[in-house]
């Protein structure tokens, strides 16, 4: 769930820039974040328990599109818990 009001406490310094801009760079991506924000079109076949990957393809368009750019994607999926946030973790079950 990454860490609450970061993108608030970033918002002075941070600039809207373009991927074209970052050829031969690698970006290290959220993926489930790409997951949880593209879910939302496939909102009907998950209510209606429909298997689909549509999910997927939609990450992929992500991807397919920083490779366009000649941008190297790592995509990481943060399974395991850290000890670091375990009162954040914790707080989030009540």
């Amino acid at each position: 769930m990454g860490i609450s009001g970061l993108l608030l406490m970033l918002k002075e310094i941070a600039e809207d820039v373009r991927v074209r801009f970052f050829p031969d760079q690698v970006a290290a991506i959220d993926a489930y974040c790409w997951i949880h924000n593209v879910a939302i079109f496939c909102a009907e076949e998950f209510i209606l328990g429909i298997e689909t990957l549509r999910y997927v393809d939609l990450c992929m368009k992500y991807v397919d599109v920083l490779l366009a750019n000649k941008v190297h994607p790592i995509l990481v999926f943060d399974r395991f818990k850290l000890d670091a946030k375990k009162e954040v973790e914790s707080s989030r079950k009540t």
